[in-house]
């Protein structure tokens, strides 16, 4: 028994120091351990990032404006006018500041003009010439500025409607001035407001917005055509 304790003593003082020496040689050079599968910093290659691909801008293509269309015009009952059927006649400078209404007759024109009439000249030279009113008045009647006028039915006079709604009959060939109608006529309302005038024959038309009437005049007598009251 005391050979076997002896050997067993022996073993174990062998295993100690073994295991001393080992861990001192550890301690003096340690050994790198990395885990497996991961490379080492001094392992890993540095690859440079590729360069960015060069994109090309597209550029706009400019496309034409399309021309605009055609205007087409109707063949029938349309009157063209050119150089060869139409005359163009320049009007005298400041003949015409607002005109709203025309009439022809013969070689000459008749406009009403900011109130005031017009003789207008086609000859040569063209003039533009007001036509005055009478300072005295037509038969105790004042004219004043006018709203409308209308070439009579046998083209030989002017009817005339003034502001007040009186309407005066003007001869083209003698220049002399008529009554026609007088705006407190005993037919006519105390709210008429008469503004146009209109010719037909041997009578003429009236129109009267604040009433909503239109007046015929034929051979001394009025008649109402028209009226919102009925």
């Amino acid at each position: 028994m005391v050979p076997r304790q002896v050997g067993a003593f022996a073993l174990a003082a062998f295993l100690f120091l073994g295991s001393v020496v080992t861990a001192r040689l550890m301690v003096a050079n340690p050994l790198r351990v990395s885990k497996l599968g991961a490379a080492s910093p001094t392992e890993t290659e540095t690859r440079p990032a590729a360069p960015p691909t060069a994109t090309s801008t597209p550029t706009a293509v400019s496309t034409a404006t399309p021309p605009p269309p055609t205007p087409t015009i109707q063949s029938s009952g349309t009157v063209r006018l050119d150089q060869s059927n139409a005359t163009a006649y320049p009007l005298p400078e400041d003949c015409l500041i607002h005109p709203t209404r025309l009439a022809a007759r013969g070689g000459h024109l008749f406009a009403l003009d900011s109130g005031q009439l017009k003789r207008i000249s086609l000859g040569t030279p063209m003039s533009c010439d007001p036509l005055p009113r009478p300072q005295a008045g037509v038969d105790g009647v004042v004219v004043q500025e006018l709203g409308d006028f209308a070439l009579a039915g046998d083209s030989d006079s002017l009817l005339l409607l003034d502001r007040a709604g009186n309407v005066f009959r003007y001869f083209l060939e003698t220049e002399q001035w008529r009554v026609e109608r007088l705006s407190h006529a005993p037919e006519a309302s105390s709210r008429q407001h008469l503004v146009s005038v209109s010719a037909y024959h041997d009578g003429f038309y009236l129109l009267d917005t604040n009433v909503g009437q239109v007046w015929r005049h034929a051979d001394g007598a009025a008649e109402v055509l028209a009226s919102h009251e009925e």
